[in-house]
This record gives C-alpha cells, sequence and structure tokens, in this order.
C-alpha cells in the first residue's frame, strides 16, 4: 500500500511524463520523436530511502510504497542419507544419475544384403527399430563403462 510523503496537487498536463529525481517533480515530453529535456515542476523536503519506489500519484501528490525486490529466496534442504543437501545440489545429482531415453527414439539397424555374391556394392537396407521405454539408471557405484554396455544391450533388443 502507498503512503503520501508531500502534498505537492501538481496538476498533470496531457502529452506529459511526469517523475522524480531525488527530492524534485519533474516532466518530459513523452513520445519517441520527443526531445529528450526535461523541465523541473516541483521540489519537496524528505529523505528518500532505497527500500521504497517514489512516484505521483493520480492527485498530484508524492506517494512511495515497498520495493517488491523479487522472490525472496530461502535454502530447501533435501536429506540425502545421513548428510543433507542443498536442493539445488540434489537435483544436480538426480539429472546426473537418472537419464530417460525418449519416447519417439529410434535406433537404425545396417542389415547386409543376403547374398552379396560377387558384387562388392551390395545394398543395405536400414530397418527401423524403436528403442525400448526403460529408463536407464546410472548408479556410483556402476562404472561409466558397465552403464554404456547396458545402454548398447537395451537399444539392440537383447536384454
Amino acid at each position: 500500500m502507498a503512503t503520501k510523503v508531500a502534498r505537492l496537487n501538481v496538476k498533470r498536463a496531457p502529452g506529459y511524463f511526469y517523475f522524480i529525481k531525488d527530492t524534485s517533480v519533474y516532466r518530459q515530453r513523452a513520445g519517441k520523436s520527443a526531445p529528450k529535456k526535461h523541465e523541473k515542476v516541483a521540489t519537496f523536503k524528505h529523505e528518500r530511502d532505497n527500500a521504497y519506489m517514489y512516484f505521483l500519484d493520480k492527485n498530484g501528490d508524492v506517494s512511495r510504497a515497498e520495493r517488491k525486490s523479487g522472490k525472496k529466496r530461502t535454502k530447501k534442504v533435501v536429506k540425502s542419507g545421513a548428510k543433507s543437501v542443498g536442493k539445488s545440489v540434489a537435483k544436480k545429482v538426480v539429472k546426473s544419475v537418472v537419464k530417460p531415453v525418449s519416447k519417439k527414439a529410434t535406433v537404425k539397424k545396417v542389415a547386409k544384403a543376403k547374398s552379396p555374391g560377387k558384387r562388392r556394392d551390395a545394398k543395405k537396407s536400414v530397418v527401423k527399430v524403436p528403442v525400448s521405454k526403460k529408463k536407464v539408471t546410472r548408479n556410483k557405484s556402476v562404472g561409466a563403462n558397465k552403464a554404456l554396455k547396458e545402454l548398447r544391450l537395451l537399444t539392440r533388443g537383447l536384454k
């Protein structure tokens, strides 16, 4: 809610932009093509506080309202085992551990021609095989090579 700081009763003229700088009220022509010169309309005595935003209200008086400085962030704690970890760190760990396979992903398998015979330019046909929708989980105890082998087996359809 806004509170009045000074009663000035400034009469607004159409086509002007009114603003407050330090302890003075200025006006400037509105519009892109208007010159950027401003003129002082009124002054008031008040010590400004940066926690408040000062403006000219509809009655032509100087008012102030508390600044909304964005969302106040509090550190949320997620407990992981015996240790407590910040939420952002926990999200990064989860993202690195679980990587889902997209539903529309397909793997291209190249099948050799059945009887190439004497021709060396045997045509290779490409067969699209849908990948299983299982999620591949990587645990810290499982090495990267083992996880890659597991992923390859899933894509081949052998598992």
